[in-house]
């Protein structure tokens, strides 16, 4: 666990100084840059091929349960305006029947 979040956090510490290199730096020293970069990351992915796999498939899970999440509350809202429609409904059907 540990590691995955101290990949997690290399990653986007990574990512960041590159960010902030790339704005400094001229267009031909990013390309090279970015060239050696990716090559180290691909290796990094061959040589921790398995500890690679677990941490994208946690990140799958957690992406997973966020949206769970989130159409869980949509459905709660649906609830209500569904409970909230019928009683309105209802009364309307009750108004109906007393003018007849």
């Amino acid at each position: 666990m540990n590691e995955s979040m101290n990949e997690s956090m290399n990653e986007s510490m990574s990512e960041s100084m590159n960010e902030s290199m790339n704005e400094s730096m001229s267009e031909s020293m990013n390309e090279s840059m970015n060239e050696s970069m990716s090559e180290r990351m691909h290796e990094r992915r061959i040589n921790e091929d398995g500890r690679r796999t677990v941490d994208i498939r946690r990140r799958n899970y957690e992406e997973v349960r966020r949206t769970n999440e989130l159409l869980k509350s949509n459905k709660q809202w649906k609830k209500w305006g569904n409970y909230h429609n019928k009683k309105g409904k209802k009364k309307f059907q009750v108004n109906n029947e007393k003018i007849k």
